[in-house]
Order: C-alpha cells, then sequence, then structure tokens
C-alpha cells in the first residue's frame, strides 16, 4: 500500500468510528425518548379511563339524585293539592258555620223578641 492510500484508509476507518458513535448516541436518545413517550401514553390512556370512570359515577348519581328529586316534587304537589283542599274546605264550613250561627243568632233574636223564647243561665 502506498503512503496515501494507507492514510486515506485509516481517514476512513476513523471518519466511521466517528460515524459508528454517533448513530449509537443518537439511537440510545430515541430509544429513551421513545421510552418517555410510551409511559406518557401509558398514563394518559389511566388518565382517560380514570375519567370515564368518574363520569359514569357522575350520571349514575344525577340520574339517582334526579329521580329523588322528581319523587319530592309529586310528593309535594300531592301534599299541596292535600293542603290547598283542606283550606278550601275550613274556608267553605267557617262560611257555612259563620252563616248558620247568623241564621241561628237571628232567630233567637226575633223569639227572644217575640217573647217565645226564654234564656236561663245555669251556674254550679
Amino acid at each position: 500500500m502506498e503512503a496515501p492510500e494507507k492514510e486515506e484508509s485509516v481517514y476512513l476507518k476513523q471518519y466511521n468510528e466517528v460515524l459508528i458513535h454517533k448513530l449509537e448516541k443518537q439511537m440510545k436518545q430515541l430509544k429513551q425518548t421513545n421510552y418517555e413517550l410510551t409511559k406518557d401514553i401509558a398514563a394518559r390512556k389511566q388518565a382517560e379511563e380514570k375519567i370515564q370512570q368518574l363520569n359514569e359515577e357522575l350520571e349514575q348519581k344525577v340520574a339517582e339524585r334526579t329521580a329523588d328529586l322528581k319523587k319530592a316534587v309529586t310528593r309535594l304537589e300531592e301534599l299541596n293539592r292535600v293542603f290547598v283542599g283542606r283550606e278550601l274546605k275550613m274556608a267553605e264550613l267557617k262560611q257555612n258555620g259563620l252563616h248558620n250561627w247568623k241564621k241561628s243568632y237571628s232567630r233567637c233574636k226575633k223569639m227572644i223578641i217575640a217573647g217565645s223564647l226564654t234564656v236561663s243561665v245555669v251556674t254550679k
């Protein structure tokens, strides 16, 4: 081998070694990046699953609470109907009672004036 060819061969060998070293270093960095991405993807999937689970639980709680509120509203509406009916009945009885009392008072007054009714007070 001639000297220039030998020098070129040594140069190419060293150059190849440098390139291999750089490639190995980049390969190591890519493996590390791939590992980190895999971890991030797994963590994200786990977070998404947890969010899905929490959403399902929340939807269930909302459905249960809605059913409870509907029952409460139905019960309140029934109680309201009962109380309104009772109030109307009491007002009617009060009106009828007052009217009947006035009629009885008026009759008694007429009978007392006419002398056909005597009132006695009983004492113990």
